[in-house]
């Protein structure tokens, strides 16, 4: 099952509280410990991009898998040429076999 948003946050504030003190640097080139708002900050971004990347990393993974619109063109027209236009032909499986490699969250 997916985690939620919530579960996220809960799983970075454990993980900054185990290495607090955090420190950041000022433009000056000196360092501080991060302020409240700057955990929550950090907390609240962190949370939200692994969130994200579990619910849209696949969206990623796919457009990679499935090359250029150009490239995607001529094997259909090669599967059609070939009369396989149809789940035998090269485009079918490739892309049959992008989206298994990455599937949707549920």
């Amino acid at each position: 099952m997916a985690k939620s948003l919530d579960d996220y946050k809960a799983e970075v504030t454990t993980e900054v509280e185990a290495q607090k003190p955090m420190m950041i640097l000022n433009s000056d080139g000196t360092e501080k410990e991060m302020s409240e708002t700057d955990y929550e900050w950090y907390i609240a971004t962190t949370a939200q991009g692994r969130y994200d990347m579990e619910q849209y990393g696949y969206v990623d993974a796919r457009v990679a898998g499935y090359g250029s619109i150009g490239d995607q063109l001529d094997m259909i027209y090669k599967d059609i040429d070939g009369g396989k236009l149809n789940k035998n032909g090269a485009w079918y499986k490739l892309i049959k076999k992008v989206k298994e490699d990455n599937p949707k969250p549920e």
